[in-house]
C-alpha cells in the first residue's frame, strides 16, 4: 500500500473579528508509517478472527473507501469537520464489504490511537529541516 498524501493542518489567524482560514497540505504517508500499525489496528478491531491475510485485506480496503475518498469527503464539505466524523461512513462501507461486525467509531477511535503511535518515516528529520 503506497499512500501519496498527508493532510497537515495550518491556521492563520485574520486581525478581524478573530476567525480563522484553513490551510491544508495533502501529504498523506509522509510523516509516520501508519502501515507499521496495521497488525495493531486489526488485531484491536478483529479480535479472535485476526489473521495476518484479513488483515491486510482490511488494509487494502481502508486504502480503497479512506485514502481515495478522503479528498472527494474533504472538498465537499462547506464548513470543519474532524477526521473522526469524517472517517466513520468510510469504517462503515470497509465493514460492510469485509462482512465484519464492528462499531465504526470505535474502529475510528482505534485508527487515530495507532496512528500517534506509528513511528516517524524515514525521510521525516529532512522533511522538517
Amino acid at each position: 500500500m503506497n499512500f501519496s498524501r498527508v493532510w497537515y493542518l495550518l491556521y492563520l489567524p485574520t486581525r478581524k473579528q478573530m476567525k480563522f482560514e484553513l490551510l491544508c497540505i495533502d501529504m498523506f504517508q509522509t510523516l509516520v508509517n501508519i502501515n507499521a500499525r496495521i497488525p495493531f489496528i486489526w488485531r484491536r478491531i478483529l479480535g479472535d478472527k485476526y489473521n495476518e491475510n484479513l488483515a491486510l485485506e482490511c488494509a487494502k480496503s481502508v486504502s480503497r473507501n479512506v485514502v481515495n475518498r478522503f479528498h472527494e469527503s474533504a472538498s465537499s464539505n462547506r464548513e470543519f469537520v474532524n477526521l473522526k466524523t469524517m472517517f466513520k461512513p468510510f469504517f462503515k462501507t470497509i465493514f460492510k464489504e469485509m462482512n465484519i461486525q464492528f462499531d465504526a467509531e470505535e474502529a475510528v477511535k482505534i485508527f487515530m490511537d495507532e496512528h500517534t503511535k506509528a513511528p516517524p518515516m524515514m525521510m521525516l528529520k529532512a522533511f522538517l529541516s
